[in-house]
């Protein structure tokens, strides 16, 4: 868990909101608090969790799986979580969505607008290098907590952090494929990713250096002749 970001603290602050808040959709059930408090502590709140309804069932003591999905309808439809569909099977992968879950105001407090402009510079970036035009909905939010811990990590630097992304997007040997899949993703490979970006950055100041003494010399055997 981030020390900076999403800390022990923060969770245990967003849990207590959900708990004691009177402010839940009338319909909602002890079990749709309890998937959710369930989610916060796996991570859901920076990437997608992709644990079966019969895991969830078997974790939660629940012995109805069908309860677990009329959870996941409800939760929905208010809009706390955003339930995305992958591969053949259907996996189920859930994420919070921090805009709007009320319980989640400490993290919307720490996503500053940078964090916002640079989410939305790397969804820009995505459309133009794999010319997708749809993304999950609520896609985009969802990018929001990684890119302000990615910011913290470059000390605010918002340029900083477009050009290690951009070099992730479109050079990296190693990294390319994650950083494409999300902002989760790249945080994940930070550190190999940044030491990759400014290895190529001293590749590319010497191969100027080069190419500047070249047309030096090149210049005084000219002048020479």
């Amino acid at each position: 868990m981030d020390t900076g970001f999403l800390n022990y603290k923060t969770v245990f602050d967003i849990n207590q909101r959900l708990l004691l808040s009177e402010d839940k959709p009338s319909n909602f059930t002890p079990l749709d608090n309890l998937l959710v408090d369930y989610w916060i502590h796996r991570g859901a709140i920076t990437h997608e969790i992709c644990d079966s309804q019969l895991t969830l069932a078997r974790r939660l003591g629940c012995s109805d799986r069908h309860a677990i999905a009329a959870s996941f309808a409800r939760l929905s439809s208010a809009g706390w979580i955003t339930v995305c569909y992958h591969g053949k099977g259907n996996t189920r992968g859930v994420q919070i969505n921090v805009d709007k879950l009320p319980a989640c105001a400490p993290v919307r407090a720490k996503i500053t607008k940078q964090a916002e402009n640079l989410a939305f510079r790397y969804q820009v970036a995505i459309e133009k290098l794999t010319s997708r035009i749809r993304f999950p909905n609520n896609w985009l939010k969802r990018q929001e907590p990684s890119a302000q811990q990615i910011l913290t990590r470059c000390g605010n630097d918002i340029e900083r952090a477009a050009q290690i992304i951009g070099y992730g997007m479109n050079h990296s040997p190693k990294y390319k494929r994650r950083v494409k899949m999300s902002l989760y993703n790249a945080l994940r490979v930070w550190p190999g990713l940044v030491r990759e970006y400014e290895h190529w950055q001293e590749f590319l100041r010497q191969k100027q250096e080069q190419k500047g003494s070249e047309n030096e010399h090149a210049n005084e055997r000219r002048a020479a002749a």
